[in-house]
């Protein structure tokens, strides 16, 4: 394989969430709905929270679907793995299929996220070399032709997306 990484260390990425927006009144919307389901009125001295809290406690986590964020996750593919096995929401995430990470809009590198569980500077460095070999076997098989689709089956689970 050729490489040409001209010895430089790969691009490590801090993760991090931001809020793109929020229904008004979330919980009240919630609390609706949940009322709607048990036909229940709000008592003196009840509050939103108080409700929603209640029915979450008793598994009914279906209410929530009436409220909606959007939030931008910036992590490694592993943790997008379990978010998505959840069907409390709609995700739309970076496609490794067709973007390919040797064009000029990811600077013709891949960016990766350090595990929080390495230990020692013998683990970190082992996962290093780990990730600066899959990026070079990515790029590699972009300049030899293959899809990015192709090229993605290289990549860790430690590569960033949004």
């Amino acid at each position: 394989m050729e490489a040409e990484r001209k010895g430089e260390e790969v691009k490590l990425v801090e993760p991090y969430v931001n809020l793109l927006h929020a229904t008004p009144k979330m919980v009240e919307v919630i609390e609706q709905a949940g009322r709607l389901c048990y036909k229940s009125e709000r008592k003196e001295g009840d509050t939103p929270e108080r409700f929603v809290n209640r029915i979450m406690k008793l598994g009914h986590e279906s209410v929530i679907e009436h409220a909606t964020v959007g939030v931008i996750i910036g992590t490694d593919r592993g943790v997008t793995h379990e978010l998505v096995r959840h069907r409390i929401a709609s995700y739309s995430q970076t496609s490794t299929r067709y973007c390919n990470y040797a064009k000029d809009s990811f600077g013709g590198e891949l960016s990766f996220v350090v595990p929080s569980g390495l230990k020692t500077p013998e683990m970190f460095k082992a996962w290093r070399v780990s990730c600066e070999v899959a990026e070079d076997a990515y790029l590699d098989l972009i300049r030899k032709g293959a899809t990015p689709q192709i090229a993605r089956s290289v990549l860790p689970n430690s590569l960033f997306t949004e």
